[in-house]
């Protein structure tokens, strides 16, 4: 099982450097992200534990899909960024190299200029009929309310998983902001919004400790301070 699983961890994304119809820019190429919401947390830890040089890779790809796309993806296939579930999970795959001094030709500077692509700029809206009230392809489609409260409303499609992710995102890249440019120090406090605001949201159950909207204020009551919360049952 522990080989089968090894295997596995290998097999996305592929390596298509040299196949990308769309621009050669002499990087490394990769498709199939599938998916950083899920894969950051254990498969490119692994990978640039084991294979640093492919993750290196995989980072350089990262930047360069920006640097013609305009975001960096969360999910991707068939060379087009596909798919958001909640914030912009490519910033912690970055951090993440660059805390553990992966270098390899990776250009930082961009690197860092693409994490904060994500935490400063509005992606289209594509209009997906599963979630109309922002862009479920790439980017933040939340940005109005975290930029305005700290924290996504029910006015967006999975708030919750957005504010938690959102602040998990400018942590990391408060991270790589400490390396790369020291004076944006407002980009590391934007990392603790969920902290220090009052979303709305509370705890469902003592056991799952699972976030869940709170229904007891509704959004029309959003930027107020709400008091305390009910306890959870």
């Amino acid at each position: 099982m522990f080989y089968t699983g090894l295997y596995h961890s290998h097999l996305m994304p592929s390596d298509r450097t040299g196949e990308n119809p769309y621009w050669d820019s002499g990087e490394p190429y990769y498709d199939d992200f599938y998916t950083l919401w899920d894969t950051f947390r254990c498969t490119h830890a692994l990978i640039t534990l084991i294979l640093p040089k492919r993750q290196i890779e995989i980072v350089k790809s990262l930047i360069d899909i920006w640097r013609h796309e305009r975001f960096m993806p969360d999910g991707r296939s068939r060379n087009s960024n596909g798919r958001v579930q909640g914030g912009s999970n490519a910033d912690n795959i970055l951090a993440d190299a660059y805390v553990k001094g992966l270098q390899g030709g990776i250009n930082w500077t961009d690197g860092y200029l693409a994490m904060k692509t994500n935490a400063e700029v509005l992606p289209y809206n594509n209009f997906d009929f599963e979630d109309l009230t922002g862009s479920t392809k790439e980017g933040r489609g939340a940005l109005p309310d975290w930029k305005k409260y700290g924290f996504v409303t029910p006015a967006y499609g999975r708030c919750i998983s957005k504010t938690v992710e959102y602040s998990l995102n400018d942590f990391s890249l408060a991270q790589v902001a400490m390396g790369e440019a020291p004076g944006d120090v407002g980009v590391i406090y934007e990392s603790i919004h969920v902290l220090t605001s009052s979303p709305p949201f509370i705890i469902q159950s003592l056991t799952q400790a699972f976030p869940q909207t709170n229904k007891s204020h509704p959004p029309s009551e959003v930027g107020k301070n709400p008091g305390p919360y009910p306890p959870p049952p």
